[in-house]
């Protein structure tokens, strides 16, 4: 299981900006309102929302911040290449995780074959990976290690996470070629 976390920001240009809001909602204003009214940022419209995400998916002065803060706390403002943010997390969950190898190949055809041979056995997966996958993770026997839904492109997410521990998925395609998709593990 991993954490994601809901937060709200407000985006402003400079520190003292940064500030003067942090004060004013310290002595009782509206985070959402005042996200509206002064955040650079598109999410204004909703009051700062930028939904559930996970560990890896902003910048890391944001995230480090975000992610140390308790439900309900705004934090002192965080400098990134975008400019001053207040965070408020307003909800956190733990969401299911898989770990997962891949081969991922160019030809369709190649997936099939490939298919065939490591679910008769006349094929490692592992040593597969190695030899035909086009992907960096073949260093790793096509090890991705674990990830949670959001993290890749979907048809793969969908076949992953559809797959039982040990299960080997059929050719998927995605914008990057044919894969082949082992379960290695489910942290649930």
């Amino acid at each position: 299981m991993s954490k994601q976390i809901r937060a709200s920001h407000i985006l402003v240009e400079t520190e003292e900006e940064a500030n003067r809001i942090y004060d004013e909602i310290s002595n009782g204003a509206d985070f959402s309102h005042m996200a509206e009214l002064y955040s650079k940022c598109p999410s204004n419209v909703e009051g700062g929302d930028l939904g559930f995400f996970p560990k890896g998916m902003m910048v890391k002065p944001f995230e480090d911040m975000a992610f140390s803060l308790e439900k309900g706390t705004v934090s002192k403002p965080v400098q990134t290449q975008f400019g001053w943010h207040l965070i408020l997390v307003t909800d956190s969950k733990q969401v299911k995780e898989v770990r997962a190898s891949h081969i991922l190949v160019s030809d369709e055809q190649k997936a099939k074959e490939l298919y065939e041979e490591i679910k008769s056995g006349k094929e490692d997966f592992a040593q597969a990976a190695m030899e035909y996958s086009t992907c960096p993770s073949k260093r790793n026997g096509g090890d991705l290690g674990f990830f949670p839904k959001g993290k890749m492109v979907k048809p793969f997410e969908d076949a992953a996470f559809s797959l039982q521990k040990g299960e080997l998925s059929q050719p998927v395609q995605t914008q990057f070629g044919w894969h082949l998709i082992l379960v290695t593990d489910i942290d649930d």
